[in-house]
């Protein structure tokens, strides 16, 4: 599972925060603690007024607790593969190829 230390991204939880922006206008913050724990910062922002916003902002909130489950997913599957089924055949159903996939993608992200 990943740590705090290894993450390049900012930690979690990241959480929505509607605000003015004048004029009328409001956007949705997604927000997340600073890295040296003092308050929160905008890790991303979505203008209002668009039909899909509110499940924007809640899937990009919910992104590093996905990839905190998805560590741990990975982790389940290969103790599964080691004690239930063959160790060489992995986890059934290409679960963990999918759930490796995923991570592979996250882990990518961090070295930016």
């Amino acid at each position: 599972m990943s740590t705090q230390t290894d993450q390049k991204h900012t930690p979690g939880p990241w959480e929505i925060n509607e605000r003015y922006a004048g004029t009328n206008r409001y956007r949705l913050d997604i927000i997340g603690p600073t890295d040296c724990g003092r308050g929160h910062y905008p890790v991303c922002n979505i203008p209002t007024g668009f039909c899909n916003q509110d499940a924007d902002a809640a899937l990009i909130a919910a992104a590093p607790e996905t990839a905190e489950q998805l560590d741990e997913l990975l982790e389940l599957c290969k103790q599964l593969a080691q004690t239930v089924f063959n160790p060489d055949a992995g986890c059934p159903g290409e679960v963990y190829d999918k759930a490796q996939s995923l991570i592979s993608k996250v882990e990518r992200s961090k070295t930016k």
